[in-house]
């Protein structure tokens, strides 16, 4: 007798519950200073909500790129939309960006929360930054130097502290405790800059990240390659965002 045989999940078949719930999001691959495809997306598009994946700003373009990402975060919120910003590792480069993000357009980042979308009936997971050896690096580190921003204060001299805070750098360092704070609640979607482990320079730490959560989607920026891979053994659905891509799933290119 012949046994059924069995069809792994395929990534659109991970997508198809969620992809009517994401019409009213746009998400957008690290930027390096270039709105004008998430403008033109905005603008034909109409979103509720957008969110950027990190890497808002070249530092090598100077001032101008710092008053054009100015310009563009606040015609995006004049025009009521929702913006969230994950933090990528060249969000805290300079004093300059530093201060634009953190301090100027702070209340959007979500690093290390979950985000309760109440008119898509979502939750999403949001985890910035990047692995840092300094920090923490689960790929080969099995004690990380550093568990906490506190505990990284308290070691290091007061010379090497930024702003009352943990060195500027380290600002998009993931530390194992907003990790581990994650892992204790729900969310359909893990939104990070870093990767899993579907890709060469991948996390197989946040595979299991999206496990904990429940979640069915993973979406990470960082690698500038658009890609559709499969996780967790066909459970979770993971798409990277080319550079400056903006994505909104559909059927016909989920």
């Amino acid at each position: 007798m012949l046994l059924p045989k069995f069809t792994a999940p395929k990534y659109a078949d991970v997508m198809l519950d969620l992809e009517p719930k994401l019409q009213d999001i746009l998400f957008y691959g690290d930027p390096h200073s270039n709105w004008k495809p998430l403008l033109n997306s905005v603008n034909e598009l109409r979103p509720k909500s957008v969110f950027i994946f990190g890497d808002l700003i070249d530092k090598t373009q100077g001032p101008k790129a710092l008053e054009d990402t100015r310009q563009v975060l606040l015609e995006l919120l004049n025009k009521q939309i929702d913006v969230r910003i994950i933090l990528g590792n060249h969000d805290a480069d300079t004093d300059a960006i530093f201060n634009l993000i953190f301090e100027e357009f702070g209340s959007l980042i979500c690093h290390g929360t979950v985000l309760e979308l109440e008119q898509q009936g979502l939750r999403v997971a949001c985890l910035g930054g990047v692995f840092r050896g300094k920090i923490w690096d689960p790929n080969i580190q099995s004690h990380p130097p550093f568990y906490s921003q506190a505990e990284w204060l308290s070691k290091n001299v007061k010379t090497a502290h930024f702003k009352g805070g943990v060195a500027r750098k380290h600002r998009t360092s993931i530390f194992p405790e907003t990790f581990e704070t994650l892992r204790h609640t729900h969310a359909d979607i893990l939104i990070t800059h870093e990767a899993p482990s579907t890709h060469p320079f991948g996390f197989k730490v946040l595979d299991d990240l999206a496990m904990d959560l429940g979640a069915k989607l993973i979406i990470h920026g960082h690698h500038h390659k658009v890609s559709k891979d499969i996780a967790c053994g066909g459970k979770i659905a993971v798409r990277g965002l080319g550079l400056a891509e903006v994505w909104r799933p559909n059927r016909l290119s989920i």
